[in-house]
C-alpha cells in the first residue's frame, strides 16, 4: 500500500521493557521504556532505492524494536487483541522507517489515519 520496492528488508526484534529502555537510552538518550522504536536506514529526505545496490539482494529499510510485554499490556488496556496491538506497533515502526512522523499534530493525524487504513485492509481491526 505504500509502494515500497519489493526487494526490501526490515529487521524486527522483540524485547522486554528493560531491553527497549536500554535501546532508548543508548540511541535516543531517553532513559525510559517505550512500546516501539524505529531505526531507519534512510532519512526522510532520501528516496528509498527502487532496486538493491549492486551486489546486494535486498535494500534494508531499517530496524524495528518492539517491547512484547508492553504490547500485551497495552492490548489489555485498550481492550483489543494482542494481535491487533502488536500489528499496530510493527506497522507504526514501519511507517517511521519510510518517513512518516508524528511530531506535529497534522503529521500525527496523517500517520494515525494511514495506520488505520492499512490495518483495516489486513483485517486487523480494533
Amino acid at each position: 500500500m505504500e509502494n515500497i520496492p519489493k526487494a526490501t528488508e526490515i529487521y524486527v526484534a522483540f524485547t522486554d521493557d528493560l531491553g527497549i529502555k536500554e535501546y532508548n537510552r543508548q540511541y535516543r538518550e531517553v532513559d525510559k521504556a517505550t512500546d516501539v522504536l524505529s531505526f531507519p536506514q534512510f532519512t526522510p529526505d532520501e528516496k528509498i532505492p527502487a532496486a538493491p545496490l549492486p551486489g546486494m539482494e535486498r535494500t534494508l529499510l531499517g530496524d524495528i524494536v518492539i517491547s512484547y510485554a508492553r504490547g500485551l499490556a497495552q492490548a489489555e488496556t485498550y481492550g483489543h487483541s494482542p494481535e491487533r496491538e502488536l500489528s499496530f506497533l510493527a506497522l507504526h515502526g514501519f511507517l517511521h522507517l519510510i518517513g512518516y512522523d508524528h511530531e506535529e499534530e497534522e503529521e500525527r493525524r496523517e500517520m494515525e489515519t494511514r495506520s488505520e487504513e492499512i490495518l483495516a485492509s489486513l483485517g486487523v481491526g480494533r
